[in-house]
Parts: structure tokens; C-alpha cells; sequence
């Protein structure tokens, strides 16, 4: 894998570099379960494998490899690749199914800072719509996407909280109106 990875890398031919994050792909794909922390371990190094490994976790993840991933998103922020922007986005998932406190309050604070990942986050802090994450998802409904806005809208009605000031009942008249029959 770090053959592949590096390789891909420092090609420059399209085709060819596509060829390879496949093969990174399938490798990583093909590893057991006792091999998928080393993957997480040199996850800034290998983002193709490790959008593979991602698949291939448990649905309840241990808490250190929470950590790690916490650590690890933060490592390939800095990367424009769009492998590690994947790897981002499969943090968020992982990060949001686990429903580990410390991993959601990881996730409030990347949604008060990156300001260009606050709808995937949001999806993410859907997952679980009481308590602390609820703020974040009514903030976050103008920037969703209609299928996003859909998601986090049914799971705010399971919550018993509403809103205080009306600009959010404003908001979310808007997006029915905006939805019309595609669920508004």
C-alpha cells in the first residue's frame, strides 16, 4: 500500500494514477481485520486505503481508534487531495455513528470553525438530534441541501425542543416552500 500510495503520488499521468489509487483501493479492501489499524495508523499517508478500511470497521468502534480518527482529521485538513477529503467525510460518519461524547463534541467544534464542512457535519450531529447537537442542526438548516435539509429536519422532529426566537420558524417556512413536493 505505501508502494501504491507514494507512487500515485508522484505520477502525473491521469490514467495511470487512477489505475493506482484503484489497486491502493483493492489492496486495502483485501486486508484482515488486525491490518486495518495500521492503515488508520499511516491514514495521512494512505487516504485512498484508508476510505477502504473505513467500510471494512465494526459499528461499534473502540475508543482509541476514535481518537486516533479525531487526530487524523485534523492531520489531513491540510491536504487538498480529494482522497483525504473523502477520509474526511468517513471521519464524520464514524465519528457521528459511534455516539461517543468526545467524538461529538469534536464534531460541534470542527462545525464552529470549518465553515465549508458544516453540512456533511451537520448530517453527521444528526445522528443523535438531542441535547447539545440540537443548536447546531437549527443553525445549520439554511445551508443544507434539499436531501440533507430532509434527513435533519425529521430527526428534529423527534426532539421536544423548539426554538425561541422566530427567524427559525422563518427558515424553516422557507424550506418547505423551497422543498414544495419534494418533501416541504
Amino acid at each position: 500500500i505505501d508502494f501504491l500510495e507514494k507512487t500515485q503520488a508522484a505520477s502525473s499521468s491521469g490514467t495511470y494514477k487512477l489505475y493506482l489509487i484503484r489497486c491502493v483501493r483493492e489492496a486495502a479492501e483485501s486486508l484482515t481485520r488486525e491490518a486495518q489499524p495500521r492503515v488508520i495508523e499511516n491514514g495521512l499517508a494512505w487516504p485512498n486505503a484508508l476510505v477502504k478500511v473505513f467500510y471494512k470497521l465494526p459499528e461499534k468502534v473502540d475508543s482509541a481508534t476514535l481518537e486516533k480518527l479525531i487526530q487524523l482529521d485534523g492531520q489531513l485538513g491540510t491536504s487538498t487531495a480529494p482522497a483525504a477529503r473523502q477520509a474526511r467525510l468517513g471521519i464524520i460518519a464514524i465519528l457521528a455513528q459511534s455516539g461517543n461524547e468526545t467524538a461529538m463534541e469534536h464534531l460541534r467544534a470542527l462545525w464552529r470553525v470549518e465553515d465549508d464542512r458544516r453540512a456533511d457535519i451537520a448530517v453527521g450531529l444528526a445522528q443523535d438530534p438531542n441535547g447539545k447537537n440540537w443548536n447546531y442542526l437549527v443553525a445549520s438548516l439554511p445551508i443544507l441541501d434539499d436531501r440533507a435539509c430532509q434527513q435533519v429536519i425529521l430527526k428534529l422532529q423527534s426532539v421536544s425542543l423548539r426554538p425561541m426566537e422566530p427567524k427559525y420558524y422563518r427558515q424553516v417556512l422557507e424550506l418547505g416552500y423551497r422543498l414544495q413536493d419534494a418533501g416541504g
